[in-house]
């Protein structure tokens, strides 16, 4: 049981020991806040030391994975032709900051799974948001196809909600107290990851639709995108937060299948405020757990935990579930296909309301 209550500071992955008023790239930056951590690095909120007005988003990889393939994975892609065309933050800048690489972005609001979390009973996401989600992310998906890329780590805590701007700054939550803690004689700052949701955007696991529809929604986490061809399976990393499809974990085949899966795997969480499985019992035996998790009535007795699902509502969604996660890559629909799935759809609405009003009629 590690002591540290976020990111192991001392772990031989060697992430950065940060701290508000700690700078990067000689002077240039001075970190405010941490905004989050996840498996490979650290986010922190920065000034431009010179130039207090302008803020960014710097992701700090640990020391094994800025030497390592992913690290460079994802400088690559996000400096990819035509990478711009995908919902995700652009890259500003990058540099070494002792044997850490640092990514510069502008930068960003809360997660998604940061929203599923402020439903404190059910851990649940509204229906409406759960359509409206997996409608965006099947349009980011749709965008790093045109490119061949496959993302490889589809997962609401990798998807953000909004940018931030210099007022989001100013008014946000004071910074919390850096509490130290000593391990094997050495020192180390314990910083809280303090995520900044835009000024009035106030999003919520059950915010009105058309709210949410107005907010604009980034894809994260790009050190895992792959080519689709079969050399990137030699090449693919795993992720404690995010399980691997069921072929891509026997080596056989990596795709736009495979983000299909992970979006369905994404869906259940959002739905039912729960894991489909444990990644324990998955990866020991991917096809028989998730032919079991996807029985009849099952999965739609978990679905109905969320209150907020229409009777009339579930089948549906039970329905989209079984062929998202299915364990034969060629049973799953397509990217494309599930441009016509009703459910999904539904989640596809502008901030208007008059489209939302139309499919009610209909």
């Amino acid at each position: 049981m590690t002591p540290f209550p976020e990111e192991q500071l001392d772990s031989p992955a060697g992430y950065l020991p940060g701290y508000p008023g700690m700078t990067l790239q000689l002077g240039k930056w001075t970190i405010i806040r941490k905004l989050g951590w996840g498996e490979r690095s650290s986010v922190w909120l920065v000034y431009n030391t010179s130039q207090p007005l302008e803020f960014r988003a710097i992701k700090v990889l640990t020391v094994a994975e800025s030497n390592g393939a992913t690290g460079m994975n994802e400088l690559r892609v996000l400096r990819m032709d035509g990478i711009k065309n995908v919902d995700i933050p652009q890259l500003l800048d990058s540099f070494q900051e002792g044997d850490h690489l640092c990514l510069v972005f502008n930068p960003h609001g809360i997660t998604v799974e940061n929203m599923r979390k402020s439903n404190m009973d059910g851990g649940y996401v509204a229906a409406h948001l759960g359509k409206q989600i997996a409608s965006w992310t099947l349009t980011a998906l749709l965008s790093l196809e045109d490119l061949n890329l496959v993302h490889g780590a589809i997962a609401a805590d990798h998807i953000v909600i909004g940018e931030l701007d210099q007022g989001d700054v100013k008014t946000a939550d004071p910074v919390a107290t850096v509490d130290y803690l000593t391990s094997n004689g050495v020192l180390y700052p314990l910083v809280k990851s303090q995520p900044i949701d835009p000024k009035g955007w106030d999003s919520t696991w059950n915010e009105v639709a058309t709210d949410f529809a107005g907010k604009t929604l980034f894809l994260l986490n790009m050190g895992h995108g792959k080519p689709q061809s079969s050399d990137a399976l030699k090449a693919i990393t795993s992720s404690k937060s995010v399980p691997l499809a069921p072929e891509v974990l026997r080596g056989q085949s990596l795709g736009s299948s495979s983000d299909v899966w992970q979006l369905g795997w994404m869906i259940f969480l959002l739905l039912s405020g729960m894991p489909l499985l444990d990644q324990g019992s998955y990866i020991n035996s991917p096809v028989e757990s998730l032919t079991q998790s996807l029985e009849a009535p099952g999965l739609e007795n978990r679905l109905s935990r969320n209150t907020t699902i229409a009777k009339e509502d579930l089948e549906s969604a039970a329905s989209l579930l079984r062929s998202l996660l299915a364990a034969d890559p060629l049973l799953r629909p397509s990217l494309e296909d599930l441009l016509d799935n009703r459910w999904i759809q539904e989640g596809d609405l502008c901030s208007c309301g008059w489209c939302q009003a139309d499919r009610v009629k209909n």
